[in-house]
């Protein structure tokens, strides 16, 4: 019998029944985690990274639940903040950042939690003028 080496390990399909990881894939959610749907507008996250506290953690809560609900427009409640980390008051400080930023729109209910609705992200070019798209700008101001 010959003996096997590493590399024969490679073309073996994985004992847990998922499929074989490729060379340079990233990884993937198991069956039953949960993912965040994308693409995200990467305008809209280099806008969101440079807003202060727990703006990106409130940011990515809303793009995650904006892909389980399917739609734009999304609550943000307790629950949804508990899971990334966020406490009630620096998500709601979090979302006035990303209010002001331009990012969403904030729809304020009393006694129930906000409806937010997720809005392109405008840049400013070196003209004094607003984009939300990139090819417009030759250079980019951060």
């Amino acid at each position: 019998m010959v003996e096997q080496t590493d590399w024969v390990e490679n073309f073996r399909a994985p004992s847990n029944g998922l499929q074989a990881k490729k060379a340079n894939q990233p990884p993937r959610h198991l069956r039953g985690d949960w993912f965040l749907k994308g693409p995200i507008p990467g305008a809209w996250l280099e806008v969101a990274v440079r807003l202060p506290g727990k703006a990106l953690h409130v940011s990515l809560a809303l793009w995650f639940e904006a892909g389980r609900k399917r739609t734009g427009t999304v609550t943000l409640g307790h629950a949804l903040l508990r899971r990334f980390n966020v406490s009630r008051n620096a998500g709601y400080r979090a979302l006035e950042a990303l209010a002001s930023a331009g990012l969403v729109e904030v729809e304020q209910r009393a006694g129930r939690a906000p409806r937010v609705t997720l809005q392109e992200a405008t840049r400013s070019c070196s003209d004094g003028s607003h984009r939300s798209d990139l090819g417009g700008c030759a250079t980019l101001n951060f």
